[in-house]
């Protein structure tokens, strides 16, 4: 039996899922305007790969807020969560 192939969106939403689940067990919980922000860069990784903060200079950040509104809603762990996501997403 072969393996079935799913669309890297449809991995990358299951693992980002399941990120989302791992973090709320171990005691971290994020507020609606954060999970928004996280449903982009969820996204955005979907079709380009990966996240890098200069990639908040174009839309759909830009339009929210770009890097600015984006350290405003993750403060100092920013670059922790960008590396994080890329890991744990783009695998």
């Amino acid at each position: 039996q072969q393996p079935v192939l799913e669309p890297f969106a449809e991995s990358v939403t299951t693992r980002f899922n399941e990120w989302l689940m791992d973090k709320a067990k171990a005691g971290v919980t994020f507020g609606a305007d954060q999970l928004a922000w996280l449903n982009l860069i969820r996204d955005h990784i979907a079709t380009s790969l990966s996240i890098d903060p200069e990639d908040f200079e174009f839309a759909p950040f830009n339009q929210r807020g770009g890097l600015g509104k984006a350290h405003q809603l993750f403060g100092e762990q920013l670059p922790k969560l960008l590396d994080e996501l890329n890991e744990v997403l783009a695998a």
